[in-house]
């Protein structure tokens, strides 16, 4: 059953994973700064902080659950959102932890290479959340203190 403005419930997918995923994109430009003139800490800081801001929004954890549900119902769909939002964001940002990398800011590390595993903490938190509750074995702020250490750990220069 079509909603009104949308043809049909593809539609409305498109539009949800366009506006809610695209508005909760993170300003990787505004936090991994090649220039030097932040510190490691008040970065990974700033990362943090966002990602657990978006992993804590019931609407994206939602919606997150429903691209894992609608992804076999509608696989080309799926693709094209990953491929032009996702996809985009990915590349902007390891292009800038990149750039992090060659002038020093960030130590050359496995986490590095692939910057994108970088946010598996906070999603195993959601996940969690999701499927336990209140009960997740997971606490929050022990996630995060850990996590912030990791990242510490893989991205100081040496």
């Amino acid at each position: 059953m079509a909603s009104p403005g949308f043809p049909g419930k593809d539609a409305i997918f498109e539009a949800l994973l366009g506006q809610v995923l695209l508005n909760a994109r993170l300003d990787a430009d505004a936090i991994w700064q090649p220039d030097g003139t932040v510190a490691l800490p008040d970065m990974v800081d700033a990362y943090l902080d966002r990602i657990y801001s978006m992993v804590q929004n019931p609407v994206f954890a939602e919606l997150y659950r429903l691209v894992l549900a609608e992804s076999a119902r509608a696989p080309d769909l799926v693709r094209r959102w990953h491929d032009q939002v996702v996809q985009k964001y990915r590349a902007e940002e390891q292009a800038l932890v990149d750039a992090c990398v060659r002038r020093g800011v960030l130590r050359d590390s496995p986490l590095t290479e692939l910057f994108s595993l970088s946010v598996a903490p906070a999603l195993l938190w959601m996940v969690g959340r999701r499927i336990l509750g209140k009960d997740s074995p997971y606490p929050l702020e022990q996630v995060r203190r850990i996590h912030r250490g990791m990242l510490l750990d893989q991205l100081q220069p040496r």
